[in-house]
């Protein structure tokens, strides 16, 4: 049993600057251990891609505006229905193995994860190899017109089926989410001459990209959502403008539109996400594998919480609203859920909430101590979970790069 594929986190560059080669020889053991697995992880990522949408793209599985370049994916959950005329339903939580004829997603999947492995390795060790295969990466999936992806959804989590319109939902745009990694791990790259050639299209890229989140009909309707999605729309949002800025305002920074709705989202939909007398996240919770579902929202959640912390100053204002409507208190209460959570009654891999588990240990544990009743009570989760029987998903190099940008 290998360990499963992890689900994106915010990446404290500043923290992982502070690592370098020289550092291993004097460093804890976990810390030691993260740095000699980055570059393992970024020496394999050298033999990996490069990664398009357009691969292998034909028709029928070509967006319905014929456009190769159009994102893609298929909503997971919906199957031919017993009728035979062409009709599809949905069935919740039981994934369609069909979707898989789309790679678009697997595509930008396994860019972000390469491109995370690439720039953490040069971050660290100056190796000018990496930069290099990051930037040819990134100039395949962003820039070369043959292969680019177009700064859009439009197409995300298509229902097929003659009784369904073949145009996009706002629910795909949860299928793109790997874009905010992307988003976040490139700056690693700004300083490094090879990137200055793909410089300016990949920040026009972006800048769109952020427009379109912000005004398009589906961009809106998911912001308006208030399960995983409109979570999952926040991380992208707020990573991708942060970084690239807009159109109109290039420069990056957070616009008012996006602190509007970022405030939007902590003030009004967190509230309503997590129950703060129980912890429970009930629109998570009724879903068919219920402890997924409240893992994958927490997620992204507990980005959004550490993409406020490690705010430059001149975004000091977000992180005043974060600090005033105490956003750690719901992360807390929603992760002692997690934990005191039977997942033997669902069926349900206890890993999956290691990393969410993780992190909120950490943060506690910088201002309570490792003696705070929660802190030992979310280590025993973390202990018995790597000792049972699924302890391989959360074992590798991939599980213990983190302490690089979390100690």
């Amino acid at each position: 049993m290998g360990p499963r594929k992890s689900e994106i986190e915010y990446v404290n560059l500043e923290l992982v600057g502070e690592c370098n080669a020289t550092t291993i020889p004097g460093a804890d053991p976990v810390l030691a251990e993260a740095l000699t697995n980055a570059k393992k992880l970024a020496d394999g990522a050298l033999t990996k891609g490069p990664y398009s949408i357009t691969k292998d793209k034909k028709v029928p599985h070509v967006a319905a505006s014929g456009d190769i370049h159009d994102f893609l994916s298929y909503a997971p959950y919906w199957w031919p229905s017993d009728k035979n005329d062409g009709t599809y339903i949905r069935k919740d939580g039981q994934r369609n193995p069909d979707v898989s004829l789309l790679q678009d997603q697997s595509q930008l999947e396994g860019l972000a994860e390469q491109l995370l492995y690439l720039c953490l390795g040069y971050q660290v060790y100056k190796k000018v190899e990496y930069a290099d295969h990051a930037v040819y990466l990134l100039d395949v999936f962003f820039v070369d017109p043959l292969t680019k992806m177009n700064p859009n959804v439009n197409y995300g989590q298509v229902v097929r089926g003659s009784n369904h319109s073949p145009v996009g939902r706002p629910d795909g745009i949860i299928s793109t989410r790997t874009l905010a990694q992307v988003a976040n791990i490139v700056p690693v790259l700004f300083d490094f001459p090879g990137y200055q050639r793909i410089a300016n299209p990949i920040s026009t890229w972006f800048q769109n990209y952020g427009q379109w989140l912000l005004a398009s009909d589906l961009g809106q309707k998911t912001a308006a959502r208030k399960n995983n999605h409109a979570s999952w729309y926040m991380v992208q949002l707020v990573m991708v403008i942060s970084t690239f800025g807009l159109p109109t305002t290039p420069t990056p920074s957070l616009s008012q539109p996006v602190i509007d709705k970022l405030r939007q989202f902590i003030s009004n939909t967190l509230p309503q996400q997590i129950d703060m007398k129980t912890g429970d996240q009930p629109l998570e919770n009724q879903r068919t594998r219920p402890f997924h579902y409240l893992v994958f929202n927490l997620q992204a959640l507990i980005y959004i919480a550490q993409w406020i912390h490690h705010q430059q100053p001149k975004q000091s204002g977000a992180d005043s609203l974060f600090r005033c409507l105490d956003v750690d208190a719901y992360l807390t209460k929603a992760v002692d859920y997690l934990v005191s959570y039977d997942t033997k009654k669902t069926n349900e891999d206890p890993t999956e909430a290691v990393r969410c588990v993780q992190q909120m240990k950490l943060r506690r544990e910088k201002t309570m101590g490792d003696q705070d009743i929660l802190v030992k009570k979310q280590q025993r989760f973390i202990d018995k979970a790597k000792a049972g029987d699924m302890a391989g998903k959360v074992s590798g190099p991939k599980n213990t790069i983190y302490w690089l940008w979390s100690r």
